[in-house]
Parts: C-alpha cells; sequence; structure tokens
C-alpha cells in the first residue's frame, strides 16, 4: 500500500497538485510498530520529487533513530536511505 501510494504521488508532476490524503498516510505510516512498514515509508518519502525540507524532516527523523538500532538491518538500511537522501536533497 506504501508503494502504491509513492507512484500515485510520483505520476501527479507537481507539489501544488499532490494528493495531501496519501502523503498523510504517508506520514502516519511513519508511526507503525512494524519496522518494515516505517522504513518503506521513510524511504518512499525520501525518493519523493519535489518534496519540501518540511515534509522530508519527519522520515529524516525517523531514519536517524534507525541508527542507534540494535539490528545490523536496520542500521544499514538507515544508513543507505540517508545516504540517497542527501545525494538527492542536498542543504
Amino acid at each position: 500500500l506504501i508503494r502504491f501510494a509513492k507512484k500515485v504521488i510520483e505520476e501527479e508532476s507537481s507539489a501544488d497538485t499532490r494528493d495531501r490524503a496519501l502523503f498523510d498516510f504517508l506520514e502516519a505510516s511513519l508511526r507503525h510498530k512494524s519496522d518494515t512498514v516505517i522504513y518503506e515509508a521513510a524511504t518512499a518519502i525520501c525518493s519523493l520529487p519535489n518534496v519540501t525540507q518540511r515534509e522530508l524532516s519527519p522520515s529524516v527523523t525517523v531514519l536517524q533513530l534507525f541508527l542507534c538500532s540494535p539490528k545490523p538491518c536496520c542500521r544499514f538500511s538507515a544508513v543507505r536511505t540517508l545516504n540517497k537522501g542527501a545525494m538527492a536533497h542536498p542543504l
């Protein structure tokens, strides 16, 4: 469902016409209890085109929390996604 929402948002060309309900769903998924769902939502938000800093900050915060995870796969995936996000959205 997260990947479907990301695909629909990507098909809409500009940030002004972005479906707010789908983006709100992605942000709500950042507070899910499953690590996989949280990671997928954060990755989807980070890979969206024309995303603002305000929309990007919750997913970056979640990925920073993953860096302290006891699970090595969570730490690795967080570093990988933060690197992709830093390359796509530099300060």
